[in-house]
């Protein structure tokens, strides 16, 4: 039994009515809330469905916003993956050509800086394309700053300290992806 049937039957019995005609009277006019003709017992019993029908509107919201929650997770791990899979894509032949490059110098080739330096350019511009941005410059003097920057050597550096950069770091957007590694100057 529901519900619903349950206080339509304890109203009948509060009221002294039948079953079926108390079920007529409010299939023709139920009581509201603020009838000042309806009984307390009529009034409590409209206010309790009304209840019931606002915990399930809810209880549906609820559900209703976890299902939109799942699929915004999943539609971000889907353009994760796609921007992943692009950056792959970019990388993939540079690192082969840096295989081969170290194949050839393993077998006694010489083999340029130059296309060392080509194949690192071409990763930084892959890598550049998905947001990440370099933090420093080898050889950079510059203000330290413990956000962006790791201490190499040199002794306790603070905020503001000079330093210089070693090894650049790199950052996408706000997000610190690698610290710049940093020495103190002077």
């Amino acid at each position: 039994m529901s519900l619903s049937q349950r206080l339509a039957a304890a109203w009948a019995a509060l009221s002294g009515e039948s079953d079926a005609a108390s079920a007529a009277k409010r299939r023709k006019r139920p009581a509201a809330a603020g009838d000042a003709d309806a009984s307390p017992a009529s009034r409590i019993a409209q206010l309790e469905l009304d209840v019931e029908e606002r915990d399930e509107r809810i209880e549906s919201l609820l559900r209703e916003a976890e299902a939109q929650r799942g699929a915004v997770q999943g539609e971000a791990a889907t353009a994760a993956a796609d921007r992943m899979g692009r950056l792959l894509k970019h990388l993939a032949p540079l690192v082969a050509q840096a295989d081969a490059m170290k194949h050839f110098q393993d077998s006694g080739r010489a083999i340029t800086a130059e296309d060392a330096l080509a194949i690192v350019a071409r990763i930084e511009a892959a890598i550049a394309e998905e947001g990440v941005e370099r933090i420093g410059a080898a050889g950079e003097e510059t203000a330290f700053d413990s956000r962006r920057h790791q201490r190499l050597s040199g002794g306790d550096v603070r905020d503001g300290d000079p330093v210089e950069v070693r090894f650049i770091g790199f950052r996408q957007g706000e997000r610190i992806l690698a610290k710049a590694l940093v020495s103190r100057k002077g």
